[in-house]
């Protein structure tokens, strides 16, 4: 009886054994297999990166209205002629994330469906006044023709008010909120479900 018993114990032991060593077989299948689904997802976001540049994500548009006059002197002091005109055009600020600066990509070694993206600060990408939209109000030749070409000074003034007030009022800050909404969107195409968006220097991602 005892030797029935003894034989019973040692059945149970080396089930059990059996048992712990099929429970880390699965164990480490189960780790490869998440470690290779890490490596997809993460050249799976890379691709998504690397169909972009740059990422315009806000955008504002001024009507700008300009004065400009222009005399011409004969000998460098005596009046020769003089133009005068008020118009107005439209300028473009946009801003958003350069990533050809650098950016960052990592997922999650707990949960293959949530990756860690950093991407560099947003800069205004362009200021441009477009010259279609130019409306002229009033103009005056005397003695001498108006030439827009001549202008240019003035306009890339209102450029520069235009930039600075854009940034004022937040325009670099949108940049940042829709750049979250952008890199989310994309990577939940790649199957992520969670995606958190940070941002750094250019320095610091180089680096």
């Amino acid at each position: 009886m005892a030797k029935s018993r003894g034989w019973v114990l040692f059945a149970i032991a080396t089930a059990l054994v059996v048992l712990v060593a099929v429970g880390i077989g699965l164990n480490v299948q189960r780790s490869r297999l998440l470690r290779a689904e890490l490596e997809e997802r993460t050249r799976a976001a890379r691709l998504q990166m690397e169909t972009l540049e740059r990422v315009a994500t806000a955008e504002y548009i001024y009507r700008n209205v300009i004065y400009a006059s222009r005399d011409r002197l004969l000998l460098g002091r005596l009046p020769a002629g003089s133009t005068e005109v008020l118009f107005s055009v439209s300028i473009r600020v946009q801003a958003g994330v350069d990533l050809s600066q650098g950016y960052s990509v990592a997922v999650s070694a707990e949960k293959a469906d949530r990756a860690f993206v950093t991407l560099p600060e947003p800069t205004v990408f362009v200021v441009d006044a477009d010259e279609s939209t130019i409306e002229e109000y009033f103009s005056e030749e005397r003695l001498m023709r108006l030439n827009w070409l001549d202008l240019g000074r003035e306009i890339e003034l209102q450029k520069s008010v235009a930039r600075e007030d854009a940034v004022q009022r937040g325009l670099l800050t949108r940049a940042r909120t829709n750049a979250i909404s952008v890199i989310t969107e994309l990577f939940a195409l790649a199957g992520f479900a969670e995606v958190d968006v940070t941002f750094a220097p250019p320095a610091e991602l180089r680096g």
